[in-house]
């Protein structure tokens, strides 16, 4: 592969991301898939766990959309979005997180 020299540094860097996707692809095909759906997943489930922190930050007189967004989630599951509730969710999807990283880590260890 040649190495890229001069101005074009972002181009030279999406060349060999391409390239190391390509042969990764090669070895690994659809495997590949199933290890970058474990890591974005755990990726969203991490975002929205933090996500579920602001609204507790922010107190319950916030007017925040995310604030406004979490509520009404919980609304329609049946249920008010209470503090008790809110860190009983909060560690239920880290739960989750930290299952799908373990089984990032054991698919990627075979």
């Amino acid at each position: 592969m040649k190495r890229c020299t001069g101005r074009c540094q972002l181009g030279c860097n999406l060349r060999e991301f391409a390239h190391v996707t390509r042969y990764l692809y090669s070895a690994l095909h659809w495997r590949l898939l199933l290890w970058l759906s474990l890591i974005v997943a755990s990726s969203a489930l991490e975002g929205v766990t933090l996500g579920m922190f602001l609204p507790i930050i922010a107190g319950t007189d916030s007017d925040a959309p995310l604030q406004h967004m979490l509520t009404s989630a919980f609304a329609r599951l049946g249920v008010v979005y209470t503090l008790p509730l809110a860190l009983g969710a909060i560690a239920a999807l880290y739960a989750l997180r930290t299952a799908l990283v373990v089984l990032q880590e054991l698919y990627v260890a075979k």
